[in-house]
């Protein structure tokens, strides 16, 4: 979870997720849900540019404790 103030970032053009392979023979992909069907993205300074912006978010996201607050802090709100 990002907290309030982080603000716009890269990620915000869409969710992905970054597929690794144990075997060298077998390259990261990226798999992208849209619309209108499945994207797997497979060009190396692609993948790249993913796992930097995945990089990115993951260091700027809160932790899991203040994670599980928010989410308890919200889900109270709701009811």
């Amino acid at each position: 979870m990002l907290p309030d103030d982080a603000g716009e970032h890269a990620a915000l053009e869409g969710s992905f997720t970054i597929l690794g392979f144990p075997e060298p023979a077998d390259p990261d992909v990226v798999f992208l849900g849209t619309v209108t069907g499945r994207v797997y993205v497979e060009k190396p300074e692609d993948i790249e540019r993913y796992t930097a912006v995945f990089d990115h978010v993951r260091a700027t996201a809160l932790g899991p404790k203040e994670s599980i607050s928010i989410i308890k802090r919200k889900t109270n709100e709701l009811r």
